[in-house]
């Protein structure tokens, strides 16, 4: 009996000892729904910090294009005034009349309109530089020791010329030197022409590009030395970085095998930081633009939103586990319930349903296409990547058109547009043929009267007709032919050219805004279109002084109409 009865006993306290099949399901719903949200968490976590890799590799390689343009651009106007310089001594040397008077004009026109060069100046055959060539009081300085010199004198056939970064004789300031052989009356070498572009303005216009910490900007010499000869910051542990001649071997291999552009993660030979870098080659010069946008300062603002997405799945963990602890407790002091416990077990269910709904198509839109990638690159591409870099190929697209429309915007000051009269015609015939595929396309019928000689360059009156057009075919209802008609009409001493349509019309309260950049009445994804080509066109008129404004005809449609100044 005693027996029996310490066996019962011992059963009992081992019963009650054993989790209740209750607590083992609670325990495993909540264990299914932690292990859910931790695995999003992890993939949004992964998902997030490809992004920020693929965000810099975009930024790097648009900053660091559009910077190496800005460069370009300025050995452009530096070389073409060259030219002129050249060309004035080439005329002195070979006894024209007012020769000397030319070039010292010549001399004094590089400067004014090229206001990066800080020198403009002629040195003869044997190096001495011209008195008069910025550099009074002190013609006995030579440049027959120079680089640049030195391959003029020996190269006759030779371009522009440029130096390894100097320190100028006369500045005593760190600058390249951009030269041209000038030929003497018989065709001998007879000198150079030449300009010094300071360092320092090149290190200003990095300046302002808006950086993080341990972000830097460089230009760098010809491959394969690809030495440092403007940066910015400019100093690493307080050394000048002009003229280092430290360089990774990633972007010495990179240079290699894509010698115009590309983009690669690597420690800075410079200063050992990791960055993301792009490359761009500087026009036609033997020259990079190297951008890098620091990993550690990308990663900080990785890892807060990541903390922040530890926080909420912790705070969740707890949530579940709390709640679990409580709906077991709850359940056990009220075991008659049985339909509350149902419930419970149902609302559970649907939270859990709920939250994998709506946890999954955010984080499916955002990084799918990144993991992907990273996933599916492997040669022969699947189906699968295929798709997945058609799309971020048509974002790319997209971004390119909306960048070169946005660099011809404002390429506009930068032109001389206003010249003598010229055929309207010839503008409007290249306009035309740019759109020939487009109005085939919409089945357009354009109608077109003489244009009468107007005081605009061809290309920016053909790039004003175009959008006009364009836009003229664009926005037409749907189901009804285009029809555009091309005119010019004489009005209070003026000529004023117009293009109409039979299109759905601009209300009048937005007939300013259409001109505004990047403003579209039709916001469909699907339309073409970057809302630039107006407003490219009113700044192209209003930048000779014309104006361009929007009428409504009583047939309908729009009429965009514009009026150049008369030459004076």
């Amino acid at each position: 009996m005693g027996t029996g009865t310490q066996f019962d006993t011992n059963g009992t306290t081992a019963a009650r000892k054993r989790p209740s099949a209750l607590a083992m399901r609670i325990a495993a719903i909540a264990i299914v729904l932690d292990a859910f949200v931790l695995v999003l968490a992890g993939l949004s976590i992964d998902g997030s910090r490809r992004q920020y890799y693929a965000r810099a590799e975009i930024m790097s390689r648009n900053m660091a294009a559009i910077l190496a343009e800005t460069v370009a651009g300025y050995f452009d106007r530096i070389d073409f005034a060259l030219r002129v310089v050249a060309d004035a001594a080439e005329h002195e040397a070979g006894g024209a009349v007012n020769a000397r008077g030319y070039l010292d004009e010549a001399l004094r026109k590089a400067k004014d309109r090229v206001p990066q060069a800080e020198t403009f100046g002629i040195a003869d055959g044997a190096g001495n530089i011209r008195g008069d060539s910025g550099h009074s009081g002190r013609s006995a300085v030579t440049v027959a020791d120079r680089d640049y010199f030195r391959v003029l004198r020996d190269t006759p056939r030779s371009g522009v010329t440029i130096s390894r970064p100097l320190r100028g004789r006369l500045s005593d300031k760190w600058t390249l030197v951009l030269a041209r052989r000038v030929s003497a009356a018989n065709g001998a070498f007879g000198g150079v022409a030449f300009a010094s572009l300071p360092i320092e303005e090149i290190s200003d216009l990095f300046a302002h590009v808006d950086l993080r910490p341990d972000d830097a900007i460089a230009l760098r010499g010809p491959s394969p030395d690809l030495g440092a000869i403007a940066r910015y910051p400019e100093t690493v542990g307080g050394v000048p970085a002009v003229g280092n001649s430290s360089v990774s071997p990633q972007l010495q291999a990179a240079t290699a095998t894509q010698p115009d552009k590309g983009t690669y993660v690597a420690h800075a030979a410079i200063d050992g930081i990791e960055r993301v870098l792009s490359y761009h080659r500087v026009g036609s010069y033997p020259y990079y633009l190297v951008v890098g946008l620091s990993t550690a300062q990308m990663m900080r603002q990785w890892w807060d939103e990541s903390v922040k997405v530890v926080v909420v799945s912790a705070a969740f963990v707890a949530m579940t586990t709390l709640g679990g602890v409580f709906t077991y407790v709850s359940l056990r002091a009220r075991q008659a319930l049985g339909a509350a416990l149902q419930r419970k077990n149902e609302e559970l269910a649907r939270f859990a349903e709920i939250l994998a709904h709506h946890m999954q198509e955010p984080v499916r839109q955002q990084h799918i296409f990144a993991q992907h990638l990273a996933r599916l690159l492997p040669r022969p591409l699947s189906t699968e990547v295929e798709q997945a870099l058609d799309a971020i190929l048509e974002a790319a697209r997209r971004h390119r058109i909306l960048l070169r429309d946005a660099q011809s915007y404002l390429a506009v000051d930068g032109r001389s547009l206003s010249i003598e009269p010229v055929p309207g015609d010839t503008a409007l015939d290249a306009a035309l043929a740019r759109l020939g595929r487009r109005i085939a396309a919409a089945g357009a019928v354009v109608e077109r009267s003489p244009l009468p000689d107007l005081p605009i360059a061809t290309p920016a009156l053909a790039e004003v007709l175009g959008a006009l057009v364009e836009n003229a075919i664009t926005y037409c209802a749907p189901g009804i032919q285009p029809h555009v008609r091309i005119a010019a009409e004489k009005h209070d001493g003026e000529t004023v050219v117009s293009v109409t349509d039979n299109g759905i019309g601009i209300p009048p309260e937005y007939r300013d805004r259409v001109f505004w950049v990047f403003e579209r009445l039709d916001r469909r994804p699907d339309q073409p279109g970057t809302g630039i080509g107006l407003a490219l066109a009113k700044k192209i008129i209003e930048s000779v002084g014309g104006r361009i404004w929007i009428e409504a005809p009583d047939s309908g449609g729009t009429r965009l109409c514009f009026t150049l100044p008369r030459p004076t």
